[in-house]
């Protein structure tokens, strides 16, 4: 997987080449300052969650975005499903180093603009002057006997001559429409370059028809009768200085990145519709709307002052329950330790990815269990605690097991049909394979073990349970070798096999104690 990854020079060109046609999934770390140090994964096929933790996993800064790339005209939209900082102006500069320069567009997945970073009409034309004369080249070349372009019968120095007798109509056009004419002549260049002459010609022609009607339309109001220029008159003719940016922006800024630190530290994985929020507030600052930028900021920080409190509630019930549950379960002393092992375990779990408040909505529910003493084995008719807890362990290992290797062929059908156009596709299932037979290295003696200490009693029992320890610890020793550390953290496929294995042995553990 590495190897196809980041995406620099040809291979970047090709998929922006591609994203014409169809949008690119991509993953992007920005790194870490003007290094040159950002990461790009990208791919026709990958999820653009995987890309994006990719990206986040190899590249040299904290931070990822993800979500889709696709070029129109003279700028590449992305799409994203997290977005980070400046994102626009970031990817703008990665595209630059390749000496690709597109305009960027940054929307959220219901196609709204929250970040762009677009270049002024002079930048566009000085990058056109640049092209025209490799359109000059391309005619000359043409001349001397090289390959044209394209059979089309047109003449690219015939167009190029049109869109230099366009160029100063078109830098004069009223504000109005002149975003627009610009993007049209930069866009009729473009294709020039890339041999599409039929459709620059078509372009160029509709660019001529729209500055006609321009030329056509009535001129600004005549000077009033005393000889003065009418306001209305005055106000086109001079154009109003710009207003000096707002003196809060910076601090705004600063703001809004000491919170986005304190935002990550607190929530970690759970960080990100925060941090999104936090782009958006970037986004407000960089357009200079300093008043809508603060209140935005304000209603975050609230956000995350309430979110502190609830972290600050849940650890001070963690810090009372966690004992009194780990005593029960390790005495058996509550009537159903299977199901408060469960809920204490769904609890820190939701606690851990931010969710303190459904974390804390199940305290009550695990304080109730804590409460309910087991009854004296064989007093009501029912086996002993700990022959249910066997039972328990033996169906929780098989169900595990099943579920271990259903995922594993999960996780190596999505690499065989990722990589079937790979020059190395032959290898690359001979990888997947052995991750199978890695997986079913995790036997099922386990589950024999347990089957034989339901049904055995004293001595041989113990002997058993001590067996079916040492098989624990091996299963656990295994988990952290091989293809297991890296397997629910991979680009191809979301799956569970170690953790779901981690998570059942630390179960049967604490029964075998």
């Amino acid at each position: 997987m590495g190897a196809d990854f980041p995406i620099e020079g040809d291979k970047l060109k090709k998929l922006i080449k591609k994203s014409r046609a169809v949008p690119i999934p991509f993953g992007f770390n920005p790194g870490t300052s003007d290094d040159d140090d950002e990461y790009l994964a990208a791919h026709q096929r990958k999820a653009p969650e995987k890309l994006g933790k990719l990206a986040q996993n190899e590249g040299a800064g904290t931070k990822s975005a993800f979500g889709t790339f696709a070029v129109d005209g003279s700028e590449v939209h992305l799409t994203c499903f997290r977005t980070i900082p400046q994102l626009a102006k970031k990817f703008k500069k990665y595209l630059k180093r390749f000496k690709i320069t597109l305009n960027c567009v940054v929307m959220d997945p219901d196609g709204n603009i929250i970040d762009s970073d677009v270049e002024t009409l002079d930048a566009w034309f000085e990058e056109a002057d640049d092209q025209e004369d490799d359109v000059e080249e391309a005619a000359e070349d043409e001349a001397e006997g090289d390959e044209p372009a394209e059979d089309s019968g047109i003449d690219p120095a015939d167009l190029a001559a049109r869109l230099r007798a366009l160029q100063p109509k078109v830098a004069a056009a009223p504000p109005g429409v002149l975003e627009r004419v610009a993007a049209g002549f930069k866009g009729a260049v473009g294709l020039i370059r890339e041999g599409k002459l039929e459709q620059a010609s078509i372009a160029i022609a509709q660019l001529e028809a729209v500055m006609a009607r321009l030329a056509a339309m009535p001129k600004a109001p005549p000077a009033s009768p005393q000889g003065q220029s009418s306001p209305e008159a005055s106000q086109m003719a001079s154009p109003v200085a710009p207003p000096p940016p707002d003196p809060r922006l910076p601090r705004l800024r600063e703001a809004v990145e000491k919170l986005s630190e304190q935002v990550g530290a607190l929530l970690g994985n759970g960080a990100g519709p925060m941090l999104d929020e936090m782009a958006r507030i970037e986004g407000l600052i960089d357009a200079g709307e300093a008043e809508a930028a603060l209140g935005a900021l304000r209603s975050a920080q609230e956000t995350l002052k309430a979110a502190q409190a609830l972290n600050e509630k849940w650890d001070k019930a963690q810090a009372i329950l966690e004992p009194q549950v780990n005593r029960a379960l390790s005495e058996r002393s509550v009537a159903d330790p299977d199901t408060l092992r469960t809920r204490w375990q769904f609890a820190v779990t939701l606690a851990s990815e931010g969710g303190w408040e459904r974390a804390l909505a199940a305290v009550p529910g695990i304080v109730a269990l804590l409460r309910a003493p087991a009854a004296a084995p064989g007093t009501d008719g029912t086996p002993p605690v700990g022959v249910v807890a066997f039972q328990s362990s033996r169906i929780l290992w098989k169900d595990t097991r099943d579920s271990m290797l259903s995922e594993a062929r999960k996780l190596a059908d999505a690499i065989i049909a990722g990589s079937s156009e790979d020059d190395d596709a032959g290898e690359i299932a001979a990888a997947a394979s052995e991750i199978l037979a890695e997986v079913d290295a995790v036997d099922a003696r386990l589950q024999g073990l347990l089957d034989g200490i339901t049904n055995a009693e004293g001595a041989a029992r113990d002997r058993l349970r001590r067996e079916a320890s040492g098989v624990v610890a091996e299963y656990r020793t295994l988990l952290g070798t091989g293809v297991f550390p890296m397997i629910d953290d991979n680009p191809f496929a979301s799956v569970q096999v170690t953790a779901r294995a981690r998570m059942a042995l630390d179960q049967i553990s604490r029964t075998l104690a």
